[in-house]
Formats: C-alpha cells, structure tokens, sequence
C-alpha cells in the first residue's frame, strides 16, 4: 500500500496476503477503501504482482503526516504469533478519547478488521483473526 500526504511525503505499508497465487491487486479493493477510511494520508496504489493506481487526495486533520502511524495487532489465526498493520495519516476518530488508543470498537476500525480478516494472512495462508490492540505512533524520519 502507497500513501502520500499534505506535505508530498510518501509512506508505504507492506502486507501478506492469504492468497499467494500471481493474481492482480484488483482483488483488494475493499481493503484498500477500508483503510482509506482510517487514514487522511491519500493511499495511492497498491502494489501486488501489479500495481492498481487509485485517486485519492490527501486530507487534513489532526495526525496528517505518513509519520504518524496507527499500529495495531493482530493474531494469525492458527499460530502463536501475531502481526501488525501501520496505517500513516489516522483519522483521529479510529482512537478512544485520550487519542493514543485505537478504539477496537469504531465502525471504520471494524471495517478494516474485516477486510483484513477476508484477504491478509501469512506465507503459508493462515488468515489474520480479530485486532487485539493498537496505538497511536510517531514514526522517525523526517
């Protein structure tokens, strides 16, 4: 996933998908939108075997830059590991009231849980399972 925000930065998510066949990026559409709707970054494209260019644009708000992060977990369902999602840009409505907490409960929050349920897994095809926690994060860079 290729983000870009106000400032012209770009940030870039990396994801494993349940299926690992050589099929196109069309597939994840509805999890490309799902995550839009976390994020006032612009996601862009993404990237799988090809790459689907999207038109989006950047939004203000209150964490607007890539180098702000959402973070959350998630367990492979199956394993005893868990993995994590960055989202750059949050929209500050996916967190609880002190605004470092992701809120598991938010309607946008729940939607890209179940996207990422649907299509992202690890190399062997075990399915991610429920988010289990997530904070707000300031990446390094500049």
């Amino acid at each position: 996933m290729h983000y870009l925000d106000n400032a012209g930065k770009t940030a870039c998510s990396f994801l494993t998908t349940q299926d690992q066949s050589s099929g196109g990026a069309g597939a994840y559409g509805a999890l490309a939108t799902a995550l839009q709707a976390c994020s006032d970054a612009a996601l862009v494209a993404i990237q799988f075997q090809t790459t689907v260019v999207l038109s989006a644009t950047p939004a203000s708000g209150d964490y607007p830059s890539v180098f702000d992060k959402a973070v959350i977990l998630a367990p492979i369902t199956g394993e005893s590991r868990s993995t994590r999602l960055e989202i750059p840009g949050p929209k500050s409505e996916i967190f609880q009231p002190n605004h470092v907490v992701v809120d598991l409960s938010n309607p946008l929050v729940l939607a890209l849980q179940s996207e990422c349920e649907a299509v992202l897994g690890d190399a062997d095809g075990h399915p991610w399972g429920p988010f289990k926690r997530g904070t707000r994060q300031r990446a390094r860079g500049g």
